[in-house]
């Protein structure tokens, strides 16, 4: 549907600009808008929330990097302190010699005992310029390590603290994200849960199909119960009816004492 849809626009683009001439920009800007809002209309919300989870996942290669200067850094600023105390010390040393052969030198003595060797004044002179110009040039380099050491730390401070706040901003986008998921599973299990519920109508067509079912059952219990009453009303041999002498048998037998007493009454009644 989105081919469908972004292939109307091209082709409507081209027969525009042939069509309104010098107004098709404006004709476009409009209907460009218009079919920006039904390209987003066709993207699903799964499509869309997947895509913010991939542009979230994007942002590691820029963290990593990150995360690299800032440990790269305090690496340089760790040996960058070893290396500044290791001068320091160095410096203190030259210090010492400097001013103990400017003590030497403050005295009005000619010659010196040097490294068990004796030396005149003015090699012992020669000495501390050089070692006094090796001094300054050492703290010189001291100097300019300690600067070093300083914009270091403030470069490192502002990348430690803009790393802490990608990262915090990185959580809370990961947790919006996950919001955002968690709201969009909600929503698909109401729209599946409405999508299950029937009809009343369904409903009642139902159970009027079982009302009438029942009701010719009804019917059919009915019939069979009126022919069991007819035919227990019938004789059980239709050819051989019951003999009359028979049953007149049975009722004198049966009314045999009422008999006798009606008989012996009519014989004593008669002259």
């Amino acid at each position: 549907m989105l081919k469908k849809t972004l292939t109307v626009v091209l082709l409507s683009a081209a027969g525009g600009g042939l069509l309104l001439g010098s107004e098709a920009v404006s004709y476009l800007k409009t209907f460009g808008g218009s079919v920006q809002r039904a390209v987003r209309s066709e993207i699903s919300p799964e499509f869309e929330l997947q895509r913010l989870q991939d542009e979230v996942a994007g942002l590691m290669p820029e963290v990593r990097n990150l995360l690299r200067t800032v440990a790269e850094q305090s690496v340089d600023l760790r040996d960058l302190d070893r290396q500044i105390e290791e001068r320091e010390q160095n410096l203190e040393q030259q210090q010492a010699v400097v001013l103990a052969l400017r003590d030497e030198l403050a005295t009005e003595k000619d010659i010196f005992i040097c490294q068990a060797r004796t030396c005149s004044r003015e090699e012992v002179q020669q000495e501390l310029e050089h070692r006094f110009d090796a001094f300054c040039r050492l703290e010189e380099t001291v100097s300019r390590d300690r600067q070093i050491r300083a914009a270091l730390q403030g470069t490192l401070r502002t990348n430690q603290s803009r790393l802490d706040t990608v990262l915090s901003r990185r959580e809370e986008l990961n947790v919006e994200v996950a919001q955002l998921e968690h709201r969009l599973r909600q929503v698909e299990a109401a729209e599946e849960a409405s999508t299950l519920q029937i009809d009343d109508t369904r409903f009642a067509a139902v159970e009027s199909m079982i009302r009438r079912m029942n009701h010719d059952l009804d019917v059919r219990e009915s019939i069979l119960e009126s022919e069991g009453r007819l035919l227990s009303r019938l004789p059980d041999s239709i050819g051989n009816p019951t003999d009359k002498r028979d049953i007149l048998a049975a009722v004198d037998e049966h009314f045999s004492d009422q008999l006798n007493a009606v008989e012996e009454d009519t014989m004593a009644a008669a002259p």
